[in-house]
This record gives structure tokens, sequence and C-alpha cells, in this order.
């Protein structure tokens, strides 16, 4: 099976002659239908495109469900009182107005939650330039996972790298974030076959017989392995049917921040 072994969303995606990125938003607006309507669709776009990039699209597909429901622009403050949660350009401007004051130096405990996949500025804002509003591009949420946070938890946690995502010093918090997260696989996993099916239904049978043979035994393993939950790394090599999306425009807030 190659490639396909540990993501459900490639194997759909091989089996359904579509690309990795259509079939990671296709299934993601199932679970969060107004990402297609209210602006944040080429926030979506970006998080497809960097997830597809890895070995593991699936894993990034589960979290950002877990977290956010794969809403983009929002930010969770969290204060002893409580937490107050900031949505589209309010989250925006709560994040410039951090940057404003963490700069002055008198923001940079603030506990806020940022973005699709919710790393918290308080612990994570060096690896996004101490920038809050940066924390908000998908892409660079992706790549930090990639290159700095992803190894440094799975080297601390191993198998259990996944719940040390959500808390690494907590060991009962981190055991039942990870199995939140395993059950968002399940999600995935019924959305892609509903996905594969009603791609298969408009085909004709000249098309289905170009495409790979649907094995049973074979998607039942790429579903036990998905389980696992691997640690994504950059992928070098990618099998499709049809080639995968050239990267998108950058959404909106951030094409400045990639000048």
């Amino acid at each position: 099976m190659g490639p396909f072994t540990l993501s459900v969303i490639l194997y759909a995606a091989a089996h359904a002659g579509q690309n990795c990125e259509t079939v990671f938003q296709e299934t993601a607006a199932k679970v969060n239908p107004n990402v297609l309507t209210n602006g944040e669709r080429p926030y979506l776009e970006e998080l497809a495109y960097a997830a597809c990039q890895t070995t593991n699209p699936d894993i990034i597909w589960q979290i950002a469900n877990q977290e956010s429901s794969f809403r983009f622009l929002i930010a969770r403050h969290n204060t002893e009182k409580g937490a107050r949660i900031y949505k589209g350009t309010a989250a925006v401007d709560f994040l410039k107005d951090l940057r404003k004051k963490s700069r002055k130096g008198s923001a940079k405990s603030s506990s806020v939650d940022v973005g699709a996949m919710q790393f918290n500025w308080s612990y994570h804002q060096e690896g996004f330039g101490h920038d809050p509003v940066r924390m908000l591009s998908p892409s660079a949420q992706v790549e930090y996972l990639l290159e700095t946070f992803g190894e440094y938890i799975y080297q601390r946690c191993s198998s259990k790298w996944v719940g040390c995502y959500h808390n690494a010093s907590d060991s009962e918090l981190g055991s039942r974030y990870q199995k939140a997260v395993r059950k968002k696989g399940r999600v995935l996993q019924l959305q892609a076959l509903y996905y594969l099916k009603g791609a298969l239904k408009e085909m004709s049978p000249e098309q289905k017989a170009a495409l790979p043979r649907l094995r049973k035994e074979e998607f039942f393993q790429v579903l036990n392995q998905s389980r696992d939950m691997p640690l994504p790394e950059r992928e070098i090599r990618r099998f499709v049917i049809n080639p995968p999306n050239l990267a998108p425009e950058p959404a909106p807030l951030f094409r400045d921040l990639r000048s």
C-alpha cells in the first residue's frame, strides 16, 4: 500500500481519483459547514495544503477538529475568572492588541489559545516569532508542529505524544485528550467513507476501472494503523491519482506575513 498505510485521507483520495487537499477540505466541511460561508474557507484551504505536505494529514485533521471544530479566526483568553472566546475580526483585533502589549513587555505570560490548532501563546510564542497574529496562520501552525513542537513531545512522550500535545505534565489529562482525538479519527473515517461512496457513485465504469482496486482487508489495515496516530513528518514523495493542488494564496490576514 506504500504511502497510504498511515492515512485514511490519502487512501480515500487515491481511490476516489482526487487529491489529498480535496478530501481533507470536504470531510472537514461536513464537521463544520459554516467554514464554507463565514469567510474562513481560505484558511481551511491553507490548513489542508499544509497537512497534505506531511506523512499523516489525518492527525492534523483530528487535532484541528478536537481543538476548534475547524474554526480559524478564534482566540480563547484564559483568566482566573474564566475564559473569553473571541471570533472573527474580534479575534484578530484582540491578538493585534496582545502583540502591541507584548512588544512593550506587558503580556508575554497571557494564556491565550490561538487558531485552529489552539497553540497557547504563553507557551509557544517563541515558535511564532513572538507574534500572536501569526499564530492564527494554519500553515505556520503545521510548520511549528513539524519542525519544533512535535519532535519535543514525541521525545518526551513517545506513542502518547498526542496527549502531551494537550498537557505534557498531567498524564491523566493527556490520556483523556488522546482518547478524545482518537474518537475524532472515527469521525474522519466515517466522513471519508461517505466521501468515497459519493465520488464513486458519480463515476462511469471506465473511470472506476482506472482507479486502484478497493480491497476490504487493505482498508481495515489502513484504519488500524491510523488509530496509532503516528507523528507527522514532512512528506518527500506522495502518489495520488490527481496531482496535488498548487499552494493556495495565503489567507487574507497572512498575505503580508509571507513577503
